[in-house]
């Protein structure tokens, strides 16, 4: 069994919406954890790191680009990009039996806001 090491902690914690509120999920992070859980979470921590620095690379006035025979457009290549990084957000939360606050790679109209009553 293997701990979490405070720094991929941090990156859970802002990744999966928790950066106000941290304490919400210290223990549940704390471990201890299998070691395939532990570098599927870095792997993931990396592939969210690509995908961020290419929805920041993408230019709404850049060309089609061709993806396996098939040409992208800035929407489409933006909406595959967020449809990935809420898979393995979602896969990330799922590891560390945490749920997501914020999914910053949802659709605008994906999000709702919670109802309290």
């Amino acid at each position: 069994m293997t701990l979490l090491t405070q720094t991929q902690i941090d990156k859970i914690q802002v990744l999966a919406g928790y950066s106000a509120y941290p304490i919400l999920v210290v223990q549940q992070l704390a471990g201890p954890y299998v070691q395939v859980a532990v570098d599927r979470v870095d792997a993931i921590i990396l592939e969210l790191a690509d995908i961020d620095t290419q929805l920041r690379d993408l230019r709404p006035d850049s060309l089609a680009i061709e993806v396996q025979g098939m040409k992208l457009n800035f929407n489409q290549q933006r909406a595959i990009l967020k449809q990935d990084g809420s898979q393995l957000l979602k896969e990330l939360a799922q590891l560390m039996a945490i749920s997501i606050v914020y999914n910053k790679y949802a659709s605008s109209s994906a999000c709702q806001s919670p109802h309290y009553w």
